[in-house]
């Protein structure tokens, strides 16, 4: 997602537990693309970070939605 004000990386897990591994495509793309957000959403219960990048229940993400803010839920616009 990206717009003049922000660009987000979203990568979507099934699982409902992450582990490091789940992280590697969002590392690999913040480093080709540093100025990005990027964010895993997963269907576990909780919130966790790994290598600096938020996971998120996908449920809680969802549920933050906003139609028109044009930003993402826990972190805003950019």
């Amino acid at each position: 997602m990206y717009g003049a004000t922000h660009f987000f990386a979203v990568e979507v897990k099934k699982s409902d537990r992450v582990r490091g591994d789940d992280v590697r495509g969002l590392l690999v793309f913040r480093k080709d693309y540093p100025e990005c957000r990027p964010i895993l959403l997963h269907r576990g219960p909780g919130w966790l970070e790994i290598d600096a990048i938020p996971c998120w229940p996908v449920e809680d993400f969802r549920s933050g939605l906003r139609p028109g803010y044009g930003g993402v839920p826990g972190i805003g616009a950019g």
